[in-house]
């Protein structure tokens, strides 16, 4: 199987996690928090945006049709070498 590699840029906001909805690992003590991703990579949206993430619901919040909180937006990184400028004499500096 072929895999493609792709690089996202983006940012979550952590003001709007509800802190009852993260999870302590038993491993490590660590504390995660579940999320759900939704990557579109042929319909961007009208702000570019290819990828959303949301704090994952539990089937109860998805029957009551609980509204998603969703924490934020990626787009795709640039992936090809800028383009390049021709040299050329008629610039006035």
């Amino acid at each position: 199987m072929s895999q493609k590699s792709i690089r996202l840029w983006g940012s979550i906001c952590v003001s709007d996690v509800d802190k009852s909805k993260l999870m302590k690992s038993e491993k490590n003590g660590k504390l995660y928090l579940p999320v759900t991703v939704w990557l579109d990579l042929d319909s961007p949206d009208k702000y570019d945006n290819v990828m959303a993430i949301q704090i994952a619901q539990s089937k109860e919040e998805r029957d009551k049709k609980e509204k998603a909180v969703y924490l934020g937006n990626f787009k795709l990184a640039a992936t090809e070498a800028p383009a390049t400028v021709k040299d050329t004499d008629d610039l006035p500096f």
